[in-house]
């Protein structure tokens, strides 16, 4: 891939090392997506315990980025099909 200037290389690091912090990202990501549990407090009332299933917290940053992955796909997904997504 190249940049719109001098058709410069948009990526100078060996390929091997961006794998390799792509499989360190998608390691933790794992991690924090697994094991969640929730409880909800209503006055001094406690909830069990609940494992997530799905979502994200609140204020991390995730949600935004994961939203755009899946929206991304979903546009490769109409294009594949003959639908244009802009």
């Amino acid at each position: 891939m190249t940049g719109p200037v001098n058709n410069k290389p948009l990526i100078t690091a060996p390929l091997h090392c961006i794998q390799q912090q792509l499989r360190e990202k998608k390691n933790k990501l794992t991690v924090f997506f697994t094991r969640r549990t929730h409880q909800t407090r209503v006055g001094l009332c406690l909830s069990d315990v609940a494992e997530l299933l799905s979502g994200v917290l609140q204020w991390s940053g995730v949600g935004p980025v994961l939203f755009l992955i899946y929206i991304n796909g979903v546009a490769g997904l109409l294009e594949h099909n003959g639908i244009i997504a802009r």
